[in-house]
């Protein structure tokens, strides 16, 4: 027996089961701890992203090949994946696991037959590891991504895309513990971004969005940049042209807390602009590259302006600035090399061999538009 205070008497049983209690409950906790913050993803290190899939072509053979372009080097690479299925609409993890791996993230397409023959017997998101090539995750689905992914900001898997429809949806592949995930927390389906604020035009289902990139750099402050038409006039059929949004969302990532438009030209002008890609120059400076089209135009124009913050911090650029030299014959976004100097695009997407490359101006001049 062992006694406290005077009179109180706990047996030693009892003594036994609050000890095997506690320890229980410390068990768990620490299992649940141990869940939220993984021991891979402190070995993860941030790294500039050095590849890029600068190609509208999907592969009729089904050959397990995954295409893509060193922005290094300018050279093109080859990885092998899953023999029978189709990758495409890829993105790289801004970081690398202690090993020097990183991972891509895209569209895939499991066929059964081969070559022309092949059926897609289903279709999903998936995950590789890069530059191995072993697959991490295949996740059917039936919501697709139309444009590559981007993936959130930090180490842990999370990507970002958006859909045939103009909704965005976020994705986990790991590291999250709610209701509708896998025991190792990936998510069973994509989850739609939904508005906390008031959306552009009559309400979020007169809002299409598209190309979503999300920028690395403290003066984006987490900001993602996508292309964003809207429904003006309720019951009006038309949407206006796509023009670059900056969206900020909330903590968790789950729903867009604020929201403004990125380019300060006339509304009234008929202007497209897709596809845009940020990058910081070795001066600190940032640099938008994206696409622009006007009514009158069947090419693209493939533009470079400073990407500038006001005195709240919003991001914002003077297309006054912007540089024009390149036309694409499709929306196809282009890609910053990983030190900023350089500027990869595809100027036909049935022609591989079309990639070019262009420095990226250093000073811009105002009314220095080139076409």
């Amino acid at each position: 027996m062992s006694r406290m205070g005077g009179d109180g008497v706990i047996s030693f049983a009892k003594w036994i089961r609050v000890l095997v209690w506690v320890g229980a409950t410390a068990c768990v906790a620490a299992v649940a701890v141990g869940r939220m913050s993984s021991p891979e993803l402190s070995l993860r290190s941030m790294q500039p992203i050095r590849y890029a899939g600068l190609s509208a072509l999907i592969s009729s053979t089904h050959d397990g090949r995954l295409s893509f372009v060193d922005l290094e080097t300018g050279k093109g690479q080859v990885m092998d994946v899953a023999d029978g299925d189709q990758f495409s609409q890829m993105a790289w993890s801004p970081w690398v696991d202690e090993s020097g791996e990183g991972q891509v993230a895209g569209f895939w397409r499991s066929y059964s037959g081969r070559n022309e023959q092949g059926m897609a017997s289903e279709i999903g998101l998936a995950r590789y590891r890069f530059p191995g090539g072993e697959p991490l995750d295949r996740v059917a689905t039936d919501i697709t991504p139309v444009s590559p992914p981007c993936w959130y900001p930090g180490t842990r898997a999370q990507i970002l895309f958006a859909d045939g429809g103009g909704t965005l949806h976020r994705f986990a592949f790991e590291g999250t513990h709610r209701s509708g995930t896998t025991l190792d927390g990936c998510d069973l389906a994509p989850s739609p971004i939904v508005w906390k604020i008031a959306p552009p035009g009559v309400d979020e289902r007169s809002v299409r969005m598209m190309d979503p990139v999300w920028p690395e750099g403290r003066a984006m402050e987490g900001r993602l940049i996508v292309s964003l038409s809207m429904h003006r006039v309720e019951g009006d059929r038309h949407f206006t042209p796509p023009r670059l949004w900056w969206l900020k969302l909330d903590e968790a990532g789950e729903a867009i807390e604020a929201a403004g438009p990125l380019v300060r030209r006339d509304d009234s002008l008929d202007v497209r602009e897709r596809c845009a890609r940020v990058t910081r120059t070795p001066s600190g400076e940032y640099r938008i590259a994206y696409l622009v089209r006007d009514a009158a135009s069947t090419d693209w124009k493939m533009t470079v302006a400073p990407l500038e913050f006001d005195d709240q911090g919003l991001p914002f650029v003077r297309p006054e600035l912007a540089s024009s030299d390149a036309r694409v014959q499709a929306p196809i976004a282009p890609a910053f090399s990983s030190d900023g100097r350089w500027l990869y695009y595809l100027s036909d997407p049935h022609r591989p061999q079309s990639m070019k490359r262009v420095a990226v101006p250093r000073v811009f001049t105002p009314g220095e538009v080139r076409s």
